[in-house]
């Protein structure tokens, strides 16, 4: 697929993965993983440290799909409320998706320590807010349910988001639990670290056909290498292969930009993550840099030649929209793109073996929590194939027949 076009920032300033090219003649390994974007490159980096032999294969370089359109606003919430995924499959449930998303966070921060680059992660304050008075209702219920279980949230009012975080909005649910990180180095620190545990990433390489039988998966590829392997991961997202695609998600075009550094103290002095309630959403973080990163304006279409020739009406419609957001805020955009992604019906990700496919594993961690869900899928499939029940947990959550 074309995943993505336009200016990505992160592959302005990050270099390329230096992977190997696959050697002639059959490979063996334990695991089998296609993709190297973040969700191939987290469960590189559990497997390996759990003693797995493990081959990576792309048919890009490592973190040069969807991963370099990412913008990297991690945080617990999904994309469908607390409250809604409730009604869907009880409040147990909901309840137990936001705590292990909660935990990720927690998780995320133990891994970089482990990792030979701190990817530039930061702890970040996040606020959620409304559009407009319509929303206070539904968010307050949200508050509620969050507070319900134990999620330290609070609600900030009118004045207190003017006078200190330089917001115009009428009210917001305040979390001191999120984070910002680079996509891409994080994804290559995980990918150094498997490697570093005996793991093996190759790339360019495509793989064309895949062999199942009882006990082994055979993977035919481009370059001719044929890969052995008890089990295959498949964590290429939306090019996941057609014969194990299902109704698992629906495909979207977003746009995202980022602007030149602006004076963070007088404009943006908590360094907060936003996120807009509802579906036609405005996000922004700050970077490294002193600039502000920004996306939205999602539309229900993939068609790469039209997403593309949106970035231009679409980055002004999302300055416009900051712009609200922070009043005097007047930022110069220096990169802008568009990228495809995807949303569930529920909001959650699926992670687990595949039906009629029993050492077949899916992590398709769409939805706007790529990376978190990225980092659950290959703890939980790592789990799944070690016998690890304390990892595999939340495979239950986000199985494929809930």
């Amino acid at each position: 697929m074309d995943l993505r076009g336009g200016d990505s920032y992160w592959t302005s300033v990050d270099p390329v993965f230096p992977a190997e090219p696959a050697p002639s003649g059959d490979l063996q390994s334990d695991v089998a993983i296609v993709g190297a974007g973040v969700s191939g490159a987290f469960a590189a980096y559990y497997l390996a440290r759990a003693g797995q032999k493990v081959i990576v294969v792309d048919r890009r370089p490592p973190a040069r799909g969807s991963t370099a359109a990412c913008t990297a606003l991690l945080q617990y919430e999904l994309d469908h409320p607390l409250t809604d995924i409730a009604k869907k499959h009880g409040f147990d449930h909901a309840a137990a998706a936001y705590s292990t998303c909660v935990d990720s966070l927690d998780w995320l921060q133990q891994i970089v320590k482990s990792l030979d680059d701190d990817c530039d992660l930061q702890a970040r304050p996040t606020l959620l807010v409304p559009r407009g008075k319509s929303d206070i209702d539904e968010m307050r219920a949200e508050l509620n349910a969050r507070q319900q279980i134990k999620i330290a949230t609070r609600w900030i009012d009118q004045d207190e988001l003017r006078d200190r975080w330089k917001i115009d909005r009428i009210g917001a649910i305040h979390s001191e639990t999120s984070l910002e990180i680079d996509p891409i180095r994080l994804t290559h620190a995980l990918l150094r670290d498997a490697i570093q545990h005996g793991a093996k990433v190759y790339s360019p390489v495509e793989v064309t056909e895949y062999q199942f039988s009882p006990n082994k998966v055979s993977l035919e590829t481009n370059s001719g290498t044929i890969i052995n392997a008890a089990r295959v991961v498949i964590a290429n997202g939306y090019e996941t292969p057609k014969f194990l695609r299902k109704d698992y998600g629906k495909l979207h075009s977003t746009w995202a930009a980022v602007s030149a550094p602006i004076d963070l103290e007088k404009f943006w002095p908590m360094r907060q993550l936003v996120w807009e309630w509802g579906e036609t959403y405005l996000y922004a973080r700050t970077l490294p840099s002193g600039g502000i990163m920004f996306g939205g304006e999602d539309e229900d279409f993939t068609n790469p030649e039209l997403r593309d020739a949106m970035i231009e009406s679409k980055t002004k419609k999302l300055v416009e929209k900051l712009a609200k957001l922070v009043p005097g805020l007047d930022v110069e955009v220096t990169h802008a793109w568009a990228g495809t992604f995807a949303s569930t019906q529920d909001g959650m990700p699926y992670i687990g073996a595949v039906e009629d496919f029993t050492n077949a594993y899916l992590a398709l961690g769409y939805g706007g929590n790529g990376v978190t869900f990225s980092l659950i899928a290959g703890r939980a499939i790592t789990g799944l194939i070690t016998g690890d029940a304390n990892l595999s947990a939340p495979a239950k959550l986000f199985r494929f027949d809930r």
